[in-house]
């Protein structure tokens, strides 16, 4: 299993590293994280871990979410009960509060993967060749200029 993990502090992010690496994870670091949403269709990862500095992640979380559904942990500063909700309701699957418990930090996440086992951890891209289009996260194909048509199972 595969961990992204994107922080801009090296100190925190060799903690976290070895913390995804004790739940089994082979972890990716990133302090860039559109650049490492860029990269995410060509090396795919079943859990992004984002610590971010002081400051709302809520556009991280809402950036992740609109382009990926796997599991989102989010290392934050103290924050008020009302953003820590927000942040659940926007997209983030756990956010874990500064300072944190390593052992119950690699508990949460085993726990977190163990819940979405059953889920896609990435989405195949759309796929274009001449004027046929598939779209597998809408689940349409469009075919010239007669215009995208609904697959059903």
């Amino acid at each position: 299993m595969r961990a992204l993990l994107v922080s801009q502090d090296p100190d925190e992010a060799a903690i976290l590293s070895l913390i995804l690496q004790r739940a089994g994870m082979t972890v990716t670091r990133s302090t860039d994280l559109e650049h490492a949403l860029q990269n995410q269709p060509e090396m795919p990862a079943d859990l992004i871990l984002l610590a971010m500095p002081a400051g709302s992640p809520l556009a991280q979380v809402r950036m992740i979410r609109a382009q990926t559904e796997i599991p989102l942990v989010l290392v934050a500063e103290q924050i008020e009960e009302a953003m820590h909700a927000l942040l659940l309701e926007s997209g983030a699957d756990l956010v874990v509060t500064r300072p944190f418990a390593p052992r119950l930090l690699i508990s949460q996440v085993r726990a977190l993967l163990r819940r979405a086992a059953g889920l896609p951890f990435f989405t195949l891209p759309t796929l274009t060749i001449s004027d046929l289009t598939l779209d597998p996260a809408t689940r349409t194909v469009q075919v010239g200029i007669l215009g995208p048509k609904r697959l059903t199972q």
